[in-house]
């Protein structure tokens, strides 16, 4: 069910008249939210940037990587074709030794 635009706009505009209403009326019950608001903003923006240690790579590794990368993009430009491995297992079929029905066994 999906709700007129002009509704959403009525409902928002009496939120915004109460709100202003509240705020002229008593200044200090919105102080408090405010400024924990800010505080915990504050503390996103200056916090930590990554989780992750930064660690500098040795030279080696570096070239580990470097060349683990050209031969992965190598192998990007060569279309590969699946193959599929054949089941190696040998199955059988053996004979139980329930009784056979008289159409089953032919007789």
């Amino acid at each position: 069910m999906k709700v007129p635009s002009w509704v959403i706009f009525v409902l928002l505009v009496f939120a915004g008249i109460g709100l202003i209403s509240q705020i002229s009326t008593n200044l200090s019950m919105f102080f408090i939210p405010i400024v924990l608001i800010a505080i915990v903003f504050i503390a996103y923006k200056l916090g930590p940037k990554s989780s992750q240690p930064k660690v500098k790579k040795s030279s080696r590794t570096e070239a580990k990587v470097k060349a683990m990368t050209q031969q992965n993009k190598h192998k990007a430009k060569q279309p590969t074709k699946i193959v599929r491995k054949r089941s190696q297992a040998k199955l059988h079929v053996i004979d139980g030794q329930k009784g056979k029905s008289r159409a089953q066994s032919g007789e």
